[in-house]
C-alpha cells in the first residue's frame, strides 16, 4: 500500500510540474502589478455632476473631492466642510454646490463657492437628512418628528433654493428629477410626487410605493423611476409601468449613450439607449440589468430586462 501511495504522489508531483510548465500560474501572480493607491481613500457614499457634466463631486462621508473638464479630471479634496462633520449629502443647482454636513448637535446646510462656504440652513442633529439637486433648485428631506409613526408622513420636502418652501409633507425622500418645468419627487413609502418645485401633489402612478431611485435623461428630459419591489415607472411621454419581478433595493439607476445612433439628440454622446437598473441577486450578489430606450426616449416595456451582453446594442 505503501508503494502505491509513494507512486501517486510521485505521479500527481509530475503532473504538477508539467501543468506549471504549460500554465505558468505562479509565474504569472509574480508579474502582477500592485494596485494604485485610490485616487480618494474611504468607502464613497455619493457623486454628483453639474449639468452640464463639465465637473464632478465625490463625498466619502469625511471630506469631498472634485474633478472638472478645465483641470484635466484630476481629483482634488476640497477644502470643506469644516472638520469635525460628517458630509451626510452633497448636491448641485446649476453649478452651484450644496452640501448637507452634521455632527453631534447640529445639522447645516452649506452653498459652497469656491472655497467659500455660507451656512444657509440649521437645525438638530436628525433635522435634515438628504439634499438633492434638480432643475436649479435645491431640495431637502426635513424631519418633522422626533419619533417616526408606522406608516405615518414623518418628513417634508423642503425647497432650500425658494425662501425655505414646504412643499410636501409625506415619507422620506429618495431622490428628485426636473423635466418640462416639473419636479418629481421619489419618496421611501409613498410613491412619487410631481408640482411646481413649491408645491406638489402625489402621483397614481406607483402610489405609496418605496421608491428606489429616480433618474431624468435625454434632451427633454425624460424621467424614469424604479420602486424596492420590482416596478419600473416612466413618469414623461405616456405615464406608464412595468413589473419585472426583480429586486431594486439598491436604487441603482444609470443610461447608457449610444454615440453611433444617428440624429444624436447630444452631439458629442449621441442618444440614451439603455436604462441601466441594479439589481440584487441575493445578499451578497449584485449587478445591473438593462432595458432598451426607445428613439422618442420612452422606455421599451414591450421588451425584457436582461443581463449586458443580451440586448444590442448592449452596454
Amino acid at each position: 500500500m505503501k508503494k502505491i501511495a509513494y507512486l501517486l504522489l510521485s505521479i500527481f508531483a509530475l503532473g504538477c510540474i508539467f501543468n506549471c510548465d504549460q500554465y505558468p500560474i505562479f509565474y504569472t501572480t509574480a508579474k502582477e502589478v500592485a494596485p494604485k493607491k485610490a485616487k480618494i481613500p474611504g468607502a464613497l457614499s455619493m457623486i454628483i455632476a453639474t449639468p452640464d457634466g463639465k465637473t464632478l463631486y465625490v463625498t466619502n462621508h469625511s471630506s469631498i473631492w472634485t474633478a472638472s473638464e478645465n483641470t484635466g479630471w484630476i481629483w482634488a479634496q476640497h477644502s470643506l466642510p469644516p472638520s469635525g462633520t460628517a458630509v451626510q449629502s452633497i448636491a448641485c443647482a446649476n453649478t452651484n454646490l450644496y452640501a448637507l454636513t452634521s455632527n453631534a448637535n447640529e445639522s447645516v446646510i452649506w452653498k459652497i463657492d469656491g472655497n467659500s462656504a455660507s451656512a444657509i440652513e440649521r437645525g438638530n442633529s436628525k433635522k435634515y437628512q438628504v439634499i438633492y439637486g434638480a432643475g436649479g433648485k435645491i431640495f431637502a428631506a426635513v424631519s418633522i418628528r422626533d419619533t417616526p409613526t408606522e406608516g405615518g408622513a414623518d418628513y417634508s420636502i423642503v425647497n432650500i433654493t425658494d425662501n425655505v418652501t414646504v412643499v410636501a409633507e409625506t415619507h422620506l425622500l429618495k431622490g428628485v428629477a426636473y423635466s418640462n418645468s416639473a419636479y418629481y419627487f421619489a419618496t421611501m413609502g409613498s410613491g412619487i410626487y410631481s408640482g411646481n418645485g413649491s408645491s406638489a401633489t402625489q402621483l397614481d402612478l406607483g402610489k405609496n410605493k418605496t421608491i428606489m431611485g429616480i433618474i431624468s435623461y435625454g434632451a427633454l428630459p425624460m424621467v424614469a423611476a424604479i420602486s424596492r419591489d420590482g416596478y419600473v415607472y416612466q413618469l414623461t411621454g405616456t405615464a406608464a409601468e412595468k413589473e419585472t419581478g426583480r429586486d431594486f433595493r439598491d436604487g441603482a439607476l444609470g443610461v447608457w449613450w449610444d454615440p453611433l445612433r444617428s440624429g444624436a439628440s447630444n452631439p458629442s454622446t449621441g442618444y440614451p439607449a439603455l436604462l441601466l437598473i441594479g439589481v440584487r441577486i441575493n445578499n451578497i450578489q449584485h449587478g445591473y440589468h438593462e432595458m432598451k430606450i426607445k428613439p422618442d426616449g420612452t422606455l421599451d416595456f414591450a421588451g425584457s430586462l436582461e443581463y449586458p451582453g443580451v440586448h444590442i446594442p448592449t452596454s
